[in-house]
């Protein structure tokens, strides 16, 4: 009997000949990232032609495309379908956790779809093998750490229309989507209390901007997490596109980060920011321990309960 009867994964194998590494981009920007460092680290490391490939209704890969440098470029490729985060309900979730128990698949995560035996991490250890597409998100620091120990930087951000002034602590809570995402990742006071006291001796902090999704609930979250003098100079961030919001953060000189890869790479690409607190596990289930980069201080993630995180 087979093990899932109903499914079917296809699995593409390109050509021994081809000389050509292939990148599907998926997810959102922070992800898409990943995969874009993924990539050039294939090219530099182990000498390999990439590309990376994006659906045409993919309008996220729109905003990665105008940070490329080389060696990355973009190409839409027809027939391909954009799949973005999806909440990971019903049977998805089901399929997940079966693979994860299956002993000949357990190197196969949710979203790494094509050569279930290549963990992203197996790009570290040896050049691609006879599987020459790959999609996944990539979500460890290896990649860029070892591209930027070398000075080379796959993807800048573009300069914001204005900084945030010297001093500025960034705030990123990320409330929207998680509150339907198994594994209850929304953060509770407790990690922003313990954030703040980690970094209030590095910086003045004039300003404490608060990036979120939602900012009439995440404002009065952080208000009660941070002392009364600190909570008055609270100004939530403009609505910007993605990029821009992201830059903006960027310019911040401390950031304290949510578990979500967005904040993760305004930290990573910042030339300002000094000192950057992320929570710890990532998430409930999966404490992805190779997304932390060196010298990032990581702080009880305290997760609570679906849509309780004003109340942890």
């Amino acid at each position: 009997m087979a093990l899932f009867p109903t499914v079917s994964v296809s699995l593409h194998r390109q050509p021994a000949a081809s000389s050509s590494v292939r990148f599907t981009l998926q997810g959102r920007l922070g992800n898409q990232l990943f995969t874009c460092h993924a990539a050039a680290y294939a090219h530099l490391r182990w000498q390999q032609s990439v590309e990376l490939l994006a659906a045409p209704g993919d309008r996220v890969a729109d905003d990665v495309a105008l940070l490329l440098g080389p060696p990355l470029r973009l190409r839409r490729v027809p027939g391909l379908t954009f799949e973005g985060e999806q909440p990971a309900t019903g049977w998805p979730a089901r399929l997940s956790r079966a693979l994860r128990r299956h002993r000949a698949m357990r190197t196969l995560r949710p979203h790494w779809v094509e050569g279930p035996q290549q963990r992203p991490e197996s790009l570290l250890e040896q050049p691609p093998g006879p599987w020459r597409g790959f999609t996944g998100h990539f979500q460890i620091s290896a990649f860029t750490d070892w591209l930027h120990e070398r000075d080379h930087r796959p993807v800048r951000l573009p300069t914001p229309r204005a900084a945030l002034p010297a001093g500025t602590c960034a705030v990123h809570i990320r409330l929207t989507d998680y509150r339907t995402v198994p594994g209850a990742p929304l953060l509770t006071r407790s990690y922003y209390a313990q954030a703040w006291q980690a970094l209030a001796h590095r910086s003045p902090a004039p300003v404490v901007m608060l990036f979120s999704d939602e900012p009439e609930t995440a404002l009065p979250l952080l208000r009660s997490a941070l002392p009364a003098g600190i909570a008055e100079r609270i100004v939530c961030a403009p609505e910007l596109p993605p990029v821009e919001t992201m830059a903006l953060m960027a310019t911040a000189t401390s950031l304290i980060a949510a578990n979500s890869s967005f904040s993760w790479w305004a930290g990573r690409l910042s030339t300002t920011i000094e000192a950057v607190t992320v929570p710890w596990p990532w998430f409930v289930e999966d404490p992805m321990s190779g997304l932390y980069p060196t010298g990032w201080v990581r702080i009880p993630a305290g997760f609570g309960a679906t849509g309780a995180c004003v109340n942890g």
